[in-house]
């Protein structure tokens, strides 16, 4: 599925100085509109030796203020969110937003990601759909699980970048780098 305003992403290395960036543009931006109340961000949860991730650096933004909106409505204006970053055991770069809200009712979980599903009054239900629309295209995944003890929580899975390999031929006299 389409939406309007949704292109196609234009991939550039990202690695965790860059995604911390990214977390605090995205904080700040959404706070200078006075949205986060008494809601504290902590994104101190980055591992280290993350592996570069193929991001459009705007589209995630997108994601992140969807997942950041979400996260402050269901804290009713108090509370943490936490977003973590780690590399799985598989290779996957993994991202994960939480909150300390009520949770999501079970009955909803699978409509979640639907255009137009939404219990909130006067909003469209589209977020989360654009969120998955633009995972999708990054090739990646994202779901929704309890966070333990209370609230959600949204893991994203990227696949890591692959290395930039130089190419050489001396033969031709071609150089090349690949990505």
């Amino acid at each position: 599925m389409k939406f309007g305003n949704c292109r196609n992403p234009v991939r550039r290395h990202a690695v965790v100085h860059v995604f911390c960036g990214l977390v605090d543009q995205c904080a700040g931006r959404f706070d200078r509109g006075g949205h986060l109340g008494d809601v504290g961000l902590d994104h101190l949860e980055l591992a280290n030796g993350l592996a570069a991730v193929n991001i459009d650096r705007e589209q995630f933004k997108r994601v992140l203020i969807n997942l950041f909106e979400n996260a402050v409505e269901a804290l009713g204006g108090k509370g943490t969110i936490t977003v973590r970053a780690n590399l799985t055991k598989s290779g996957v770069t993994q991202i994960e937003v939480a909150d300390e809200g009520p949770g999501i009712a079970a009955e909803d979980v699978p409509k979640l990601f639907e255009p137009e599903f939404s219990r909130k009054k006067k909003k469209s239900g589209l977020g989360l759909a654009i969120v998955l629309r633009i995972i999708k295209d990054h090739n990646g995944t994202i779901r929704v699980e309890q966070n333990r003890p209370r609230g959600a929580r949204f893991i994203i899975e990227l696949p890591v970048a692959p290395k930039k390999t130089e190419v050489r031929s001396t033969e031709y006299g071609v150089r090349s780098d690949m990505s």
